[in-house]
């Protein structure tokens, strides 16, 4: 059984961090979708990927959407 370490006032913010620059990212990748000068796709799969580390939804969407560009 994998003891929970307590978070540093480091990791705190560190997380904070990702958890902000990926929501920004994941917004303005929306946005890019509809202008044609942003990479929408590309901001939205940067931004679901520092996400994915720790908000389930994000991971889930990013393995989907790897697996469909794999396909195509």
């Amino acid at each position: 059984m994998k003891v929970a370490e307590p978070q540093t006032r480091t990791t705190r913010g560190a997380r904070g961090l990702r958890m902000a620059a990926g929501s920004i990212l994941l917004l303005i990748g929306l946005a890019g979708l509809l202008l044609p000068f942003l990479p929408g796709w590309l901001l939205i799969f940067v931004g679901l990927t520092l996400l994915g580390v720790k908000v389930p939804y994000a991971d889930r969407l990013s393995r989907f959407a790897k697996r469909r560009l794999a396909r195509k």
